[in-house]
């Protein structure tokens, strides 16, 4: 499992557009749209991954704006509000304070987990940042170890700064533990991709 974690801190680092990725090319992928409870977000979700009803957050005290979940993998999409990202607000600081509190969260839970690293991505030509992360999982022996890999892009809402995630089970590729499943980090990648270009903001 370690292994896997060392390989796909490596992989979570490359941006998944800066690769070359045309996972949205010709042709939209797009199995339907998830929309915020205020109406503010509409996020699409991938053809292929069975998602579920939208879950929004409980009341105005809930950050969690929308969560839905996919049954391949599991995967997660999350739209989750940052509120203690400082004024005046900006994409990197909002990146920076997201990451502060999952690496607080983190620790006060004691789950191992790679540091939430902040990167560059590109999301329509335009540079911004990215959030990512990594939580091995405990596996039973003679089955694959996975881990759950979560990626955030960042958009600024008037006067809040809003994340938008996804999180996916990536197992270790049958009969090379060093690698992970190129289809589980396939599915990351694509999932995030349309996340990354179609999440809209509406005005």
């Amino acid at each position: 499992m370690r292994a896997l974690l060392a390989l796909a801190l490596l992989v979570g680092c490359t941006g998944s557009k800066g690769n070359g990725d045309t996972f949205i090319a010709g042709g939209s992928g797009i199995a339907a749209w998830a929309t915020t409870a205020d109406g503010r977000f509409k996020v699409p979700l991938a053809e292929g991954i069975g998602w579920g009803a939208p879950v929004f957050g409980k009341d105005a005290t809930d950050s969690t704006l929308l969560k839905v979940r996919g049954d391949t993998g599991p995967t997660f999409i999350v739209v989750a509000r940052i509120d203690d990202a400082p004024k005046p607000l900006a994409l990197e600081t909002c990146a920076v304070a997201h990451a502060h509190r999952i690496a607080k969260a983190v620790s006060s839970a004691n789950v191992f987990a790679s540091p939430p690293t902040v990167s560059d991505e590109r999301r329509k030509g335009e540079r911004v940042p990215r959030v990512h992360y990594i939580v091995p999982l405990a596996s039973n022996p003679g089955v694959r170890g996975a881990a759950t890999m979560s990626w955030w892009t960042y958009f600024l809402d008037h006067e809040r700064c809003v994340a938008v995630g996804v999180t996916a089970l990536v197992r270790e590729k049958e009969g090379d533990p060093k690698t992970p499943d190129p289809d589980d980090m396939h599915r990351l990648e694509r999932v995030f991709s349309l996340v990354l270009d179609g999440t809209v903001v509406t005005e």
